[in-house]
């Protein structure tokens, strides 16, 4: 058996005419996972922070693609390749240059 991004599989099955025959098998597959479920980074307009919490692959080696979406958050890297059981730091870096204060939500 084999399927795109799965490891493939090999068995004897023993087959009888006028039978069933159950086979059930797993495929192993990458599983790129981070470290923590999610990264806080709070701080003033004009500075700079980065955190860097590590993707773990406990599955098949695979490559990997991270992207962001916001001018002020910059990840690197941006993709690679983790082996089975494998971990990769990732850098994130966020550059609050340009943008302003948000409105405060306490009651004056």
């Amino acid at each position: 058996m084999t399927a795109a991004q799965y490891e493939p599989a090999a068995g004897t099955v023993d087959v009888k005419a006028a039978d069933v025959t159950l086979v059930t098998r797993s495929l192993r597959t990458g599983k790129v996972t981070p470290s923590k479920p999610a990264v806080e980074i709070v701080l003033p307009p004009g500075r700079q922070r980065a955190r860097t919490p590590d993707l773990a692959n406990p599955g098949l080696g695979t490559a990997f693609t991270v992207a962001e979406d916001a001018a002020w958050l910059k990840v690197s890297p941006a993709s690679g390749d983790l082996p089975t059981g494998g971990k990769a730091p990732l850098t994130l870096s966020v550059d609050t240059a340009g943008l302003t204060r948000a409105p405060s939500s306490r009651p004056t």
